[in-house]
């Protein structure tokens, strides 16, 4: 969030009292760094646990070994 404020605060002032015209115009931000780590941790460990339940062989056969090796590369 405060990375955020100071962002649009610089953009605010160079909006403002920059002389260049061709910086100015519309803009919003959006600080979605930590959002996104969540989302990719959640993802990877959705994985793994998707892994571990398929981990029989009726689903590995529907899976292949292709399958699985891309569902953990991605995971990792």
């Amino acid at each position: 969030y405060i990375f955020q404020t100071i962002i649009e605060r610089l953009y605010d002032y160079n909006m403002m009292y920059d002389e260049n015209e061709k910086i100015k115009g519309d803009m919003n931000f959006i600080s979605d760094g930590v959002i996104s780590m969540i989302m990719k941790e959640e993802l990877s460990a959705k994985r793994l646990d998707l892994l571990k339940i398929t981990n029989n062989e009726f689903d590995q056969k529907i899976l292949g070994m292709y399958g699985r090796a891309k569902i953990l590369s991605d995971a990792i």
